[in-house]
């Protein structure tokens, strides 16, 4: 059973008088173990779709269950807790990934989590998530940086809120990871 079990999600947004579709219908799994990026550009329905496998939105249509479990209507928005200011960005990341950490999960959920980080920084942060999936911990990630996506073993391509590519990628980067 996958870890991640998504069906004919769809979510569509009322901007005014005009209504934006970021998902269409997107279907996909995820098995437990698997590295996977998220890309696409803006607008193109990676974020939503990370808020509703993150449990903060849910979809206006679809089924979506974690583990076997259906998880609609057990939004965690009310969560959220907020990051120290005086940490740098690279600081903010780890102690988010070492809270994430605390109870020991089965799936990390990254957006763009070397986002206005340093080359180094951002290097450190996915050998840190290359080695958590090492492990054996899930992690999907969104980004819009191709060398990001590199880590992952699989890669996920959106475009105007439908799933347009699902690629393995056998060459990943994690595979040299430094210790």
């Amino acid at each position: 059973m996958p870890l991640i079990e998504a069906r004919a999600l769809t979510k569509t947004y009322t901007m005014g008088q005009q209504s934006v579709h970021a998902l269409a219908g997107v279907s996909l799994d995820v098995e437990a173990g698997e590295f996977v990026a998220i890309m696409g550009a803006s607008g193109s329905g990676k974020s939503t779709l990370m808020n509703i496998l993150g449990c903060l939105d849910q979809p206006d249509t679809g089924e979506y269950r974690l583990a076997g479990e259906a998880v609609q209507r057990m939004g965690l928005a009310d969560r959220a807790s907020h990051t120290p200011a005086e940490l740098s960005g690279g600081q903010q990341q780890r102690v988010a990934i070492a809270r994430a950490l605390v109870n020991q999960p089965q799936l990390i959920l990254a957006d763009e989590p070397t986002g206005a980080l340093d080359t180094r920084t951002s290097e450190d942060i996915m050998g840190l998530l290359a080695e958590l999936n090492a492990q054996g911990i899930t992690v999907v990630l969104v980004t819009h940086e191709h060398d990001v996506a590199a880590w992952a073993r699989r890669r996920l391509v959106f475009r105007d809120g439908l799933l347009v590519e699902d690629a393995a990628q056998p060459g990943h980067v994690a595979s040299v990871v430094d210790a």
